[in-house]
């Protein structure tokens, strides 16, 4: 009972009925299937790829609704196929989580358009307790524990998550840890990465958590060549890889660091460096600005944003805009445009907002988290895919049936 094969632009009479599906929901009812259509109350009948263009439009938190509707709905709204292109069409609304005392959610085109916004308590289950978000990708969030090891993929709009396998290493014996979560297009599954950098050995040791598996794989690398820049740093995932901020020594003069990108690619599993845009500068922060990799530099009264428009092609690195900023900003951790404005991270609660049009910059206060439980914001996309893998790919409701 599926077929994306709809893919026009939503017209008035589409747009008009999404708006009454939405406010009348308990008045609008399917009473009986034909086809692979529903009949509604009204008696009116609904094909299959029309309710398939109005649904995949719609907010997640109705769409959980509507899943009691009928048991057809529910195939529908749980079908893999459904699932990827409710995504595709609602990746870009993206929205600002922030760890405190729980999670809060914040959204960017409410930030973009305001001075001041509240952000919203997400209803989380009680046995999940966020210490630090780790990572964020099409909706799933890595949630670490107080020790800082990876321990759920939540989805925060669904409320349904999973806990990872336990970790066999002490992470007492490591001083620097770089982690990543990121999308494997090749095998349609998600990847954790965690390399470890040891106080007192010569090696680096690397953690790899499947999806499909449900496992972790260790990797042991000798004379690893990069030393990330802050003592916990949280990859950006654009392309197919994951990417960090770090240094490395020069093959000339090994005394000499460098400022690079480290960066992994999940389908081979392999390190390499990305160039910077401006080597003598030393860069604050990864992001991603219109589905390219950004980079921050900021300085004394102002940053300035690059962004490479051909992905790991260094002669492509575009200096974006510069922002003048009345302080001097901290290590920016995201980045994010809504409809020309773009949003930078900056100290405590408060976001930037500059709209790259009119050239022009405000500060957008956040509101209704607690000030001294703050820990970090991760930008993320609300959407249906599940963090379990049977579930994700059907293989449950096949079982079923």
């Amino acid at each position: 009972m599926y077929n994306a094969s709809l893919n026009r632009p939503i017209n008035h009479a589409t747009q008009a009925y999404l708006i009454h599906l939405e406010i009348r929901f308990w008045a609008v009812v399917v009473v009986g299937s034909k086809g692979s259509g529903v009949i509604m109350s009204s008696g009116t009948y609904l094909p299959e790829e029309i309710l398939v263009d109005i649904l995949s439009r719609l907010p997640v938190k109705s769409l959980c609704r509507f899943k009691c509707v009928s048991i057809p709905w529910h195939s529908l709204i749980t079908d893999p196929r459904f699932v990827k292109t409710h995504l595709n069409r609602n990746n870009r609304c993206e929205k600002i989580i922030v760890n405190s005392d729980s999670l809060y959610s914040v959204d960017c085109t409410e930030a973009s358009n305001n001075h001041d916004v509240t952000a919203t308590k997400l209803d989380m289950p009680s046995n999940i307790h966020c210490t630090y978000i780790l990572g964020s990708c099409n909706g799933l969030i890595l949630v670490a524990d107080k020790d800082q090891l990876p321990k759920f993929l939540l989805n925060p709009s669904t409320r349904e998550f999973k806990e990872l396998p336990k970790f066999s290493i002490e992470p007492i014996h490591y001083r620097f840890r770089m982690y990543g979560f990121g999308y494997d297009s090749s095998t349609d599954e998600y990847k954790v990465v965690l390399v470890w950098f040891s106080w007192c050995c010569s090696y680096t040791h690397i953690s790899f958590y499947t999806w499909r598996t449900d496992s972790w794989a260790f990797r042991y690398v000798h004379d690893f060549p990069y030393e990330p820049r802050v003592l916990f740093s949280v990859g950006v995932h654009v392309n197919g890889s994951l990417h960090w901020l770090a240094d490395k020594c020069s093959k000339d003069s090994p005394s000499v660091k460098l400022y690079v990108i480290c960066a992994f690619d999940l389908t081979r599993e392999e390190f390499r460096d990305l160039v910077v845009p401006c080597p003598s500068h030393e860069p604050s922060g990864l992001g991603v600005l219109g589905g390219c990799l950004a980079m921050l530099v900021c300085d004394v009264g102002h940053t300035n944003v690059w962004v490479m428009k051909e992905y790991g092609v260094t002669d492509t690195w575009t200096k974006f805009l510069t922002i003048n900023l009345r302080s001097y900003c901290r290590k920016n951790d995201f980045i994010s445009m809504v409809d020309g404005v773009v949003l930078l991270d900056t100290n405590g609660m408060e976001l930037v907002a500059y709209n790259s049009e009119e050239g022009e910059s405000r500060y957008v206060s956040v509101h209704g988290i607690p000030l001294i439980k703050h820990r970090a914001k991760k930008t993320y996309v609300e959407s249906l895919i599940s963090p379990h893998y049977e579930r994700y790919k059907g293989i449950e409701n096949s079982r079923k049936r």
